[in-house]
């Protein structure tokens, strides 16, 4: 007999994640929400990430291995997506601690606001060791985050923003718009979903701090910035498309071959045409993420504050 579905999967890829998977593992497990199941995809591990994770599924059976060739973030976050059983599907990083009732207060949330799409928490920030560092993240401003996908008449456009791995989502609502794209495999693959799926309703996110979000030289936001901007604004240029029914697989299909942003723009550019100004906003964004470095300033909110200052 097959076992009733629970009502959340937690979608949580790893790769060499040794250090710290049991930790985050254990952090799901001790959750005052206990009608789950965890999909954990092993991305081609080659640490000891694969026995860690057979000694903890065995003695827990919402324990769910998967292993695969090491093909990178997305394709793993889709084979999780494809394995769930859950209505609620939510995300787990590997190197993060979820605290006791986070699943508990967002599956309270999602029940009591049906149009919800998907629900974020504010985070706490922590170093390698697990100790909270000084600079810590903003609160997000008020409670609901709005479908911002109507607001490209503004410059620059305001992206649907959560912290990717606090986030709670409708697992058929991540299906229908497509899962997670290849297009953006450098660190903005959780924009361009959160566009996508403001599309279909509001994203909402809690002013508790649910998620102590690991902060070290590994992380792929840490690795991956210069690309990962490039991908934002990829990100960003493809839902302004979107919104004006334009078609622009064409350009996507061509930027994943060649990674090429200022060819992108000049494509998007001409795509877009008067609809929006592309060019502005690719200088804009850039500029931005320049001054942001040069400054110091640990985050976005933090540099927003030196510049009025």
């Amino acid at each position: 007999m097959t076992a009733a579905a629970p009502l959340v999967s937690v979608l949580l890829p790893v790769y060499n994640g040794a250090p710290h998977i049991q930790q985050a593992i254990d952090s799901i497990v001790c959750q005052t929400y206990g009608t789950l199941e965890i999909i954990v995809v092993d991305d081609g591990s080659t640490d000891a990430t694969a026995e860690i994770l057979a000694s903890t599924a065995a003695g827990d059976g919402r324990i769910k291995v998967i292993t695969t060739e090491n093909r990178g973030l997305v394709a793993a976050l889709n084979r999780a997506t494809a394995e769930a059983r859950g209505q609620l599907a939510a995300r787990m990083d590997s190197d993060d601690i979820s605290e006791p009732n986070r699943f508990e207060r967002q599956v309270a949330h999602m029940l009591e606001h049906p149009a919800c799409i998907a629900l974020g928490t504010n985070v706490i920030n922590i170093d390698a060791s697990g100790n909270p560092t000084a600079a810590q993240p903003g609160e997000r401003s008020g409670f609901l985050l709005p479908d911002r996908c109507r607001d490209f008449r503004r410059f620059p456009p305001a992206p649907p923003t959560l912290v990717h791995p606090s986030a709670m989502m409708r697992t058929d609502a991540l299906r229908r718009a497509g899962g997670y794209r290849t297009y953006f495999r450098n660190g903005a693959e959780d924009r361009d979903l959160w566009w996508r799926l403001s599309e279909a309703g509001p994203l909402h996110s809690l002013p508790d701090r649910l998620l102590r979000y690991r902060i070290h030289d590994q992380n792929r936001s840490t690795i991956l910035n210069e690309a990962a901007t490039a991908d934002m604004l990829v990100s960003d240029f493809s839902a302004i498309c979107r919104f004006n029914d334009i078609d622009d697989i064409e350009i996507l299909e061509s930027y994943l071959e060649s990674q090429d942003l200022p060819a992108a723009t000049k494509a998007y550019a001409a795509l877009a045409g008067e609809h929006y100004p592309i060019w502005a906003l690719h200088a804009y964004r850039i500029v931005r993420r320049k001054t942001w470095s040069l400054s110091g300033a640990p985050s976005p909110m933090a540099f927003r504050g030196r510049t009025i200052l």
